[in-house]
Protein backbone atom coordinates (compact mmCIF):
# COMPACT_ATOMS: atom_id res chain seq x y z
CA UNK A 1 0.00 0.00 0.00
CA UNK A 2 1.32 3.43 -0.92
CA UNK A 3 1.09 5.99 1.87
CA UNK A 4 0.11 9.44 0.61
CA UNK A 5 2.84 12.01 1.13
CA UNK A 6 0.61 14.05 3.43
CA UNK A 7 0.11 11.12 5.80
CA UNK A 8 3.85 10.37 5.74
CA UNK A 9 4.67 13.99 6.45
CA UNK A 10 2.15 14.19 9.29
CA UNK A 11 3.57 11.05 10.90
CA UNK A 12 7.08 12.47 10.60
CA UNK A 13 6.02 15.83 12.05
CA UNK A 14 4.16 14.27 14.99
CA UNK A 15 7.10 11.99 15.73
CA UNK A 16 9.61 14.83 15.57
CA UNK A 17 7.56 17.20 17.72
CA UNK A 18 6.83 14.49 20.28
CA UNK A 19 10.51 13.49 20.43
CA UNK A 20 11.63 17.11 20.76
CA UNK A 21 9.17 17.95 23.53
CA UNK A 22 9.92 14.65 25.27
CA UNK A 23 13.64 15.43 25.34
CA UNK A 24 12.92 18.91 26.68
CA UNK A 25 10.71 17.50 29.45
CA UNK A 26 13.44 14.98 30.32
CA UNK A 27 16.03 17.79 30.44
CA UNK A 28 13.77 19.89 32.64
CA UNK A 29 13.17 16.93 34.98
CA UNK A 30 16.87 16.30 35.63
CA UNK A 31 17.07 18.84 38.49
CA UNK A 32 14.06 17.12 40.11
CA UNK A 33 16.05 13.86 40.12
CA UNK A 34 13.44 12.11 37.96
CA UNK A 35 15.12 9.91 35.35
CA UNK A 36 14.00 10.05 31.73
CA UNK A 37 11.01 7.81 31.08
CA UNK A 38 9.79 8.14 34.64
CA UNK A 39 7.21 10.77 33.71
CA UNK A 40 5.33 8.30 31.50
CA UNK A 41 4.95 5.82 34.34
CA UNK A 42 3.93 8.64 36.69
CA UNK A 43 1.38 9.87 34.17
CA UNK A 44 -0.20 6.43 33.85
CA UNK A 45 -0.13 5.74 37.59
CA UNK A 46 -1.87 9.07 38.09
CA UNK A 47 -4.43 8.80 35.28
CA UNK A 48 -5.05 5.05 35.32
CA UNK A 49 -4.58 3.86 38.90
CA UNK A 50 -4.25 0.15 39.52
CA UNK A 51 -2.38 -0.92 36.39
CA UNK A 52 -0.03 -3.87 36.72
CA UNK A 53 3.66 -3.54 35.86
CA UNK A 54 2.97 -5.55 32.68
CA UNK A 55 0.19 -3.17 31.68
CA UNK A 56 2.42 -0.18 32.42
CA UNK A 57 5.29 -1.61 30.36
CA UNK A 58 3.02 -2.19 27.35
CA UNK A 59 1.57 1.32 27.67
CA UNK A 60 4.97 3.04 27.81
CA UNK A 61 6.55 0.73 25.23
CA UNK A 62 9.47 -0.56 27.24
CA UNK A 63 10.55 -3.90 28.65
CA UNK A 64 8.74 -5.15 31.73
CA UNK A 65 12.07 -5.41 33.56
CA UNK A 66 12.82 -1.72 32.89
CA UNK A 67 9.30 -0.68 33.97
CA UNK A 68 9.66 -2.75 37.12
CA UNK A 69 12.90 -0.93 37.96
CA UNK A 70 11.18 2.43 37.39
CA UNK A 71 8.21 1.42 39.57
CA UNK A 72 10.55 0.23 42.35
CA UNK A 73 12.51 3.49 42.11
CA UNK A 74 9.30 5.53 42.34
CA UNK A 75 8.02 3.41 45.23
CA UNK A 76 11.25 3.89 47.19
CA UNK A 77 10.73 7.66 46.87
CA UNK A 78 7.09 7.57 47.94
CA UNK A 79 5.65 8.46 44.55
CA UNK A 80 3.78 5.23 43.89
CA UNK A 81 2.45 2.41 46.02
CA UNK A 82 2.49 -1.22 44.99
CA UNK A 83 -0.50 -3.21 46.24
CA UNK A 84 -1.47 -6.82 45.80
CA UNK A 85 -4.53 -7.34 43.64
CA UNK A 86 -7.42 -8.32 45.96
CA UNK A 87 -8.69 -10.90 43.43
CA UNK A 88 -5.31 -12.34 42.42
CA UNK A 89 -2.51 -12.06 44.98
CA UNK A 90 0.06 -12.86 42.29
CA UNK A 91 -0.59 -9.51 40.62
CA UNK A 92 0.82 -6.24 41.90
CA UNK A 93 -1.04 -3.05 41.05
CA UNK A 94 0.54 0.41 40.98
CA UNK A 95 -1.09 3.52 42.43
CA UNK A 96 0.15 7.10 42.51
CA UNK A 97 0.53 8.74 45.89
CA UNK A 98 -0.70 12.28 46.64
CA UNK A 99 2.88 13.50 46.08
CA UNK A 100 2.55 12.63 42.40
CA UNK A 101 -0.34 15.06 42.00
CA UNK A 102 2.05 17.92 42.78
CA UNK A 103 4.73 16.54 40.45
CA UNK A 104 2.22 15.92 37.67
CA UNK A 105 0.77 19.43 37.95
CA UNK A 106 4.32 20.82 37.64
CA UNK A 107 5.10 18.70 34.56
CA UNK A 108 1.79 19.61 32.98
CA UNK A 109 2.44 23.31 33.60
CA UNK A 110 5.91 22.92 32.08
CA UNK A 111 4.49 21.25 28.95
CA UNK A 112 1.90 24.02 28.62
CA UNK A 113 4.66 26.64 28.91
CA UNK A 114 6.71 24.90 26.22
CA UNK A 115 3.69 24.73 23.92
CA UNK A 116 2.86 28.40 24.63
CA UNK A 117 6.43 29.34 23.66
CA UNK A 118 6.03 27.50 20.35
CA UNK A 119 2.60 28.95 19.69
CA UNK A 120 3.89 32.47 20.37
CA UNK A 121 5.66 32.27 17.00
CA UNK A 122 2.29 31.78 15.23
CA UNK A 123 -0.30 34.43 14.57
CA UNK A 124 -3.91 34.02 15.74
CA UNK A 125 -5.07 32.62 12.41
CA UNK A 126 -2.28 30.03 12.34
CA UNK A 127 -3.03 28.95 15.92
CA UNK A 128 -6.75 28.63 15.14
CA UNK A 129 -5.97 26.59 12.02
CA UNK A 130 -3.62 24.31 13.94
CA UNK A 131 -6.18 23.67 16.69
CA UNK A 132 -8.95 23.06 14.14
CA UNK A 133 -6.77 20.52 12.31
CA UNK A 134 -5.82 18.71 15.50
CA UNK A 135 -9.47 18.56 16.57
CA UNK A 136 -10.38 17.10 13.18
CA UNK A 137 -7.72 14.39 13.60
CA UNK A 138 -8.95 13.68 17.14
CA UNK A 139 -12.54 13.41 15.91
CA UNK A 140 -11.51 11.08 13.08
CA UNK A 141 -9.68 8.88 15.62
CA UNK A 142 -12.81 8.85 17.80
CA UNK A 143 -14.98 7.80 14.86
CA UNK A 144 -12.61 4.90 14.21
CA UNK A 145 -12.64 3.93 17.88
CA UNK A 146 -8.92 4.64 18.27
CA UNK A 147 -9.17 7.57 20.69
CA UNK A 148 -8.81 6.77 24.37
CA UNK A 149 -9.66 9.45 26.92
Amino acid sequence: MVVPATAEEIVSLFHGINRTLGRRVADQMKPADLPAGTHLVLHLAHDRPGLTVSELSRAVGQAKSRTSVVVDWLAERGMVEKRADPDDQRLVRVYATPRVEEIWRGMHRMMEEMMAALLADLDAEQRASLVAGLRQLRDAAKRKGWWKE
